[in-house]
């Protein structure tokens, strides 16, 4: 890649680059890829008459033996160099589709640049002049045209750059995965265990399920022992087996680190109740983890929150007890739902205040969402899916969730005091993204801000997730204010009937107490959006449970 000029584009930031490399070269590298797995499967046939030659005696006995370690190793290797050239050849072939467009681009934005610049300078000297005749009038009208010309070429160009860097950069994110994969894969077993191992991460959620199944328990066991890091995080890989891969590695980098804080806090939530989905302590500059609470693949509705902007790992103990409470409140709405699960999502690198105005986040966020929601959905597929999600979180959802032709399969998407979601790409005459990234037609959609909730706001003024969730097409909002829960009867409460219990408004920004992270520091009460007895709380758990919220909008008790 050779960077061209110091410019980045305005709503991604990405750099301003031109792809180096030569299809051809690559082309031919994917050929011999295929070739030597041709060779490697040629061979097969031969390897196992081997070990299987008729015959008696300790040489006959030992080539057999020597045949099938031979066939060990044909397998992983086989396996090996056929991820390598799936990797590299939808590589190449992204590649191939986006470098022509991004050097076309290049060229065009540094134009685009160099010409916006030069009229805005010549608008801003017509505006120097003294007079105001008719000429002057005419040239500053003129100028003032050129310049938002100019301007809006410039930011097309920088759109149509985004768009084909983006998926670039998708590309390359998903063979570097592969390629980790396949490393920790090779580095970390005997050859048999290996070749079980690669056959098992060779697909999508359901297809390694299948291959996880077809296991015998003591492999499935030594591969939780030599390789937790990848079935700990592997969608499609059983709960409970995720969860012993991961108390493996957690066991051991708290032996190696007992005072830190990410670690104590996530086995405190696993002494709770919790089981750990997800563990990567060390893939971003924030430790990565998941807790579920209920049983995820057996339960009639999951329910999984999003923790928003400066939110680590270290202040899971008020999420872990919203998820516990969640799911009793849930399982409590009369004839209405069976059994509930509840899941904590810290899988992605949350952004401090400086970071939060940009979209880096998110759409990280994202990517890693999408893969656990398939994971989730390839577990239960008939489980109502909620999706509840805080400050930038809900800006990270949405990113999945409307990005997705599916939506994800998630049935509610429920935002509280959103920081705002990304606008959809706009078609062009070069190109027309699959699905806009704003398209929640297939998902039920619920918004709340507190009315004190000014954080919010000053998310959503960055311009680059400006969309308010309460302005989305269909969408439900509903009070985070204070109120009353339904009557004894059922109904909603009304001024002249209000039997059920007083809920408390929600004061600001928090999900829950005053502090850093997720919890603004001006907030002084403890009754952020998701503590149990708020109207907030109560009315998400009438969402999960029956799709509509528990209080009338405006209703009675409002403050």
């Amino acid at each position: 890649m050779v960077e061209v000029v110091s410019l980045t584009s305005p709503t991604r930031g990405y750099p301003l680059l031109e792809l180096d490399g030569r299809s051809g070269r690559m082309t031919e590298v994917v050929r011999v890829m295929g070739m030597l797995r041709g060779d490697l499967d040629g061979l097969a046939p031969f390897v196992h008459g081997v070990a299987r030659i008729d015959g008696e005696g300790k040489a006959i006995d030992a080539l057999r033996a020597d045949a099938t370690t031979a066939g060990d190793v044909l397998s992983a290797v086989t396996t090996l160099a056929g991820r390598v050239e799936r990797a590299l050849g939808h590589y190449f072939d992204e590649f191939d589709t986006a470098a022509p467009r991004i050097r076309d681009l290049v060229a065009e934005i540094t134009a685009a640049h160099a010409a916006a610049q030069a009229a805005q300078q010549e608008e801003e000297a017509t505006r120097l002049l003294d007079d105001d005749s008719p000429a002057t009038t005419w040239a500053r009208q003129t100028a003032h045209e050129a310049t938002t010309a100019a301007t809006a070429r410039r930011d097309a160009a920088w759109e149509d750059y985004e768009y084909w860097f983006g998926r670039w950069d998708a590309a390359y994110e998903r063979a570097l995965d592969e390629f980790a994969d396949v490393i920790a894969v090779a580095g970390d077993s005997g050859l048999a265990l290996r070749s079980r191992l690669h056959a098992v991460i060779s697909g999508d959620p359901d297809r390694v399920a299948k291959e996880w199944a077809a296991l015998s328990p003591s492999v499935r066991e030594e591969l939780i022992a030599t390789s937790p890091e990848i079935i700990g995080n592997l969608e499609g890989i059983p709960y409970a087996a995720r969860h012993a891969a991961n108390m493996v590695r957690l066991n051991r980098v708290i032996a190696a680190d007992p005072e830190n804080a990410e670690f104590t806090a996530i086995a405190k939530s696993i002494r709770s109740g919790g089981r750990l989905l997800s563990f990567q302590p060390d893939a971003e500059s924030q430790v990565l983890a998941s807790v579920s609470f209920g049983d995820v693949a057996r339960a009639s509705h999951v329910t999984l929150l999003v923790p928003g902007m400066m939110t680590t790992t270290a202040d899971l103990e008020p999420w872990t007890e919203t998820a516990i409470h969640m799911n009793d409140a849930v399982t409590a709405v009369p004839h209405e739902v069976s059994a509930s699960a509840s899941i904590v999502w810290f899988g992605y690198d949350t952004p401090n205040f400086v970071e939060e105005p940009g979209n880096a986040h998110a759409d990280e966020g994202a990517g890693r969402l999408s893969t656990f929601l398939g994971g989730v959905r390839s577990a239960n597929a008939a489980a109502v899916l909620t999706v509840g999600a805080h400050s930038y979180g809900s800006t990270t959802a949405a990113a999945a969730i409307g990005a997705a032709a599916d939506n994800l399969s998630v049935d509610r998407f429920v935002t509280f005091g959103s920081a705002g979601l990304i606008p959809a790409l706009t078609a062009t005459t070069r190109h027309q993204p699959p699905t806009a990234r704003g398209d929640f037609s297939g998902v039920e959609m619920f918004a709340t801000r507190a009315p004190g909730d000014s954080l919010a706001i000053v998310g959503r003024a960055s311009g680059v997730h400006p969309v308010a969730p309460e302005d989305v097409p269909g969408v439900t909002t509903f009070d985070s204010d204070g109120g009353y829960a339904r009557n004894d009867d059922g109904s909603l409460a009304t001024p002249t009937q209000h039997t059920g219990t007083r809920l408390t408004p929600t004061p600001g920004h928090s999900t829950h107490a005053s502090g850093l992270g997720a919890e603004a520091p001006w907030d002084f009460t403890d009754q952020g959006y998701l503590i149990d007895g708020t109207e907030s709380f109560y009315n998400f758990v009438s969402i999960v449970a029956t799709g509509s919220p528990g209080t009338a909008q405006g209703g009675v008790g409002s403050e």
